[in-house]
């Protein structure tokens, strides 16, 4: 393949490449919204609560919204009489 051709192509990959990243993104938040925390089982509750322990222990930039989560969470669990440890 020509040396020209090849670099033309490039930026045209990355813009695929970009556009395909941003297109899963943007399916992955519209299936995080299809499931309000009203419509979670006791399992699901507890396996959430169980996650965002997780994301809070790792102190990353996502621990405090995590900390948040967890605490609506668990008013939710208490809500439904769900126990979750």
């Amino acid at each position: 393949m020509n040396t020209t051709l090849r670099k033309s192509m490039l930026p045209l990959a990355v813009l695929v490449a970009g556009l395909a990243w941003y297109a899963m993104q943007a399916h992955a938040a519209i299936e995080v919204a299809k499931v309000g925390d009203d419509e979670l089982s006791c399992e699901q509750i507890a396996a959430e609560v169980k996650h965002m322990d997780a994301i809070a222990a790792s102190g990353s930039a996502d621990a405090a919204a995590a900390k948040q989560r967890k605490e609506r969470l668990m008013a939710l669990a208490k809500a439904t009489k769900c126990k979750v440890k």
